[in-house]
């Protein structure tokens, strides 16, 4: 019985040290990036990523707590666990399609909690913010117009360079069309600020291009 007493305490110091230890951690990250995956993205694989990212690029997110999501993730869902976290220095990215969820998020979200979003890649479709006539719809270019000022748009992949102009290569065989009039407009709203950065990168290696590279970095 002594034994069992002593068992049960030692548990429960080592399970008081463990919370205690992954909330300090958590409390040294003084900031939070939300990570909304793209097509093909599930949550496990999204772990992996970053797993992977945190052992390669440790300087590019030391001061971040990551928080990652599909791009098929309730908007609701986000919304509780960001409130019940209670955070304030918010950094949003949308990869690919996740661009579409992350758009929404940052336009539900307090002003004062984002500091910047970031578009990587991205992949706006037209049943999400296009009129009849597939142009940019007011919601949209009211959700650009409210984005803070950091906000950054960073693309180049073949989807969107060259295959803008209607179904793209990746979209075609879903039958979901791309906002054409999305990118445009972006382009001639940012650009002349310099918030609009052109790689020829890959599609599926932006992820790693946006940590590397401009996570960090100042518009």
């Amino acid at each position: 019985m002594h034994f069992m007493t002593k068992y049960i305490l030692g548990s429960f110091l080592l399970l008081s040290l463990s919370i205690f230890g992954q909330s300090s951690i958590a409390k040294s990250k003084r900031k939070t990036l939300v990570f909304i995956g793209g097509f093909g993205h599930t949550k496990m694989g999204l772990k992996r990523t970053f797993k992977d990212f945190q052992k390669r690029y440790p300087k590019q997110l030391k001061e971040y707590e990551v928080l990652y999501f599909t791009h098929n993730t309730s908007l609701n869902k986000i919304k509780r666990k960001l409130n019940r976290k209670k955070l304030k220095n918010i950094t949003i990215a949308g990869y690919s399609m996740g661009a579409n969820l992350a758009l929404r998020l940052s336009f539900e979200l307090a002003s004062s909690q984002i500091q910047k979003v970031a578009f990587v890649d991205p992949w706006f479709t037209c049943s999400n913010w296009a009129d009849k006539e597939e142009k940019a719809n007011s919601e949209f270019k009211n959700n650009i117009e409210a984005l803070p000022y950091q906000s950054l748009l960073l693309y180049g992949s073949d989807f969107v360079l060259k295959n803008n102009k209607g179904l793209s290569k990746i979209a075609g065989p879903f039958g979901t069309k791309q906002c054409k009039d999305c990118y445009v407009y972006l382009r001639k709203k940012w650009i002349k600020n310099g918030k609009v950065y052109i790689s020829g990168s890959g599609h599926k290696y932006f992820p790693e291009l946006y940590i590397k590279q401009f996570l960090n970095h100042k518009v």
